[in-house]
């Protein structure tokens, strides 16, 4: 017989962020998430603020896309040990969740994108990197 068992695990390292703009960590509410481990994880949207930036992921290596995700949650889910967890998250690290999550539920970020973004990596690079604002600033994939 089977154990039902979703597992993600989420990390953001400090050295991934080294080289990135302050505005950009800024903008994107950016900042290193330690290596942990959710297990069957329930999330709940808090508040209405949906934030609109380029995601990318390794499923679909080479493409981007622009992903409205909400801008915070609360993830209730067992730690590695089976213990009972709760972390509410905002700005990157929510969406990080939001986009595991998604993976254990058999949905990609390209099931949520706008469509018209969609992209590869070669294009954003040659037509909106140089572009700072909004939803065209560089699509860093979550993994």
């Amino acid at each position: 017989m089977g154990v039902t068992l979703q597992l993600a695990v989420i990390e953001d390292r400090e050295e991934q962020l080294s080289s990135l703009p302050p505005q950009e960590l800024a903008e994107k509410e950016r900042q290193a998430v330690p290596f942990h481990v959710i297990i069957n994880p329930e999330i709940t949207v808090l508040g209405d603020d949906r934030a609109d930036f380029y995601e990318g992921c390794l499923s679909l290596s080479g493409f981007s896309a622009v992903v409205p995700r909400a801008r915070r949650v609360r993830v209730a889910y067992l730690s590695e040990h089976g213990e009972p967890q709760s972390v509410e998250a905002s700005g990157w690290y929510a969406r990080i969740l939001q986009h595991e999550i998604d993976h254990l539920r058999g949905t990609l970020y390209i099931d949520r994108m706008e469509t018209r973004t969609f992209t590869s990596l070669d294009n954003w690079s040659r037509f909106w990197k140089a572009s700072r604002s909004g939803t065209s600033s560089n699509p860093y994939p979550i993994r």
